[in-house]
């Protein structure tokens, strides 16, 4: 492999010099290319092995939650509570564009900027 693996102290996993490591950016600091042969290669396949496992976690995670009966329901509860905000968000606002255009006719000019 082109590049040096070292055990990260820090996250317990290898990794290339400025590559990935468990997912955040990380220098192992492993030195020059000369030290390649004391490089941990199989404290990188782990971290590999650990984000793999958590991507299976996750995908079983979703399909328990897409086959609960009750997921239908939360959405569309959420789904009318947002619309019913935006609503209101939305007269709120017509609310203010009509107060500030009726100072606007009292006074003859604009009052406010937008």
């Amino acid at each position: 492999m082109g590049n040096c693996h070292q055990s990260c102290s820090d996250e317990g996993c290898g990794c290339n010099q400025g590559q990935s490591c468990c997912g955040q950016k990380k220098s192992c600091g492993c030195g020059s290319k000369s030290n390649e042969s004391s490089c941990d290669m199989t404290s990188h396949l782990l971290c590999i092995a650990d984000e793999a496992w958590k991507d299976v976690l996750k995908e079983k995670i979703k399909e328990i939650i897409r086959t609960d009966s009750r997921m239908d329901s939360i959405a569309k509860v959420i789904a009318e509570a947002n619309k019913e905000r935006w609503h209101n968000k939305m007269a709120k606002e017509k609310g203010c564009q009509n107060f500030k255009q009726q100072l606007q006719e009292l006074f003859g000019a604009p009052c406010c900027k937008k």
